[in-house]
């Protein structure tokens, strides 16, 4: 039985290394049992098509080096899930665990990942059908019996973190039968950057970790005008089979580290259920101020 850890989680990166330094120098003193990448590692120079030219992904590849070179050398274990900006074939570089389609035992949890985003096609270089990702579930999860941790690029569907600043929700059916089905403790996504957030379905934490550089976003990856960036990250508690401690730290893209924001949620209200999209279209109707 596990007692107690602490895992960190990073949102979708989109090549930002400078960032990824700064959230795991913050680490540093009090280091994580583990580090969760929820995808988008790499930059977005594979979109838009054509993205399969060679001097195009030897650029995203480097990305990729320079963002996961900067856990080189930690002693916490780094997991990833490949985005729907990143190639599925991304492979393990610097001692990085890439999940997607695999179920491992990590630090006494069982996990499973699914990397890539769908039903919509943009052209992106890793996107799924709904049909394709439940077939693909099914064929690797077909002998397994119970789940603690998923860990997915895209939400599952009607989960309050899968909307997008209009309110319409856009996660995956697919991902929300695999919850249903095996009822983890705790899912974690990214993808829906608007959506930064937590909600549940049933007994199941569904935390998006949004985009590891923040803003005040009207559209999908977009800023509002003259909205002040940072960065963000989530760190979770678990204890006794079970999410004990929910965590968001803001702070500055620059100079301090000093958290601008950083909330605590606890079992003791569920965790309520917080999104900023919520805020976002109350606060903007939708359109750039």
């Amino acid at each position: 039985m596990v007692q107690k850890l602490r895992i960190a989680v990073v949102g979708d990166v989109h090549g930002a290394w400078a960032g990824v330094a700064r959230v795991r120098k913050r680490l540093e003193d009090k280091p994580p049992d583990f580090v969760v990448l929820v995808g988008d590692i790499g930059s977005d120079i594979l979109w838009p098509p054509p993205r399969n030219g060679s001097s195009r992904v030897a650029r995203w590849r480097r990305s990729v080096e320079r963002v996961l070179g900067v856990f080189e050398g930690v002693s916490s274990p780094v997991v990833l899930v490949p985005g729907n900006h990143d190639r599925p074939d991304l492979s393990p570089l610097c001692g990085a665990v890439n999940l997607d389609g695999r179920v491992l035992d990590l630090a006494g949890l069982r996990v499973f990942g699914f990397g890539g985003a769908g039903p919509a096609y943009f052209g992106l270089a890793y996107e799924w059908r709904e049909l394709d990702a439940q077939a693909k579930i099914d064929q690797c999860l077909a002998r397994t019996e119970s789940l603690d941790l998923c860990v997915s690029h895209a939400p599952p569907r009607d989960c309050q973190v899968d909307c997008l600043w209009t309110g319409t929700p856009v996660g995956s059916w697919a991902l929300r039968g695999l919850v249903e089905r095996f009822a983890p403790r705790l899912f974690l996504c990214g993808h829906i950057h608007e959506s930064v957030g937590h909600g549940w379905i049933g007994d199941t934490l569904v935390i998006n970790a949004g985009r590891l550089l923040w803003a005040d976003y009207t559209a999908i990856g977009r800023p509002r005008k003259g909205a002040r960036v940072s960065l963000q990250y989530y760190l979770v508690g678990w204890e006794e089979g079970r999410v004990s401690r929910l965590e968001r730290i803001r702070f500055p893209c620059t100079g301090s580290t000093a958290s601008t924001e950083h909330l605590v949620w606890t079992p003791e209200d569920r965790f309520g259920v917080a999104t900023d999209a919520l805020a976002f279209r109350g606060a903007t109707g939708g359109e750039d101020s």
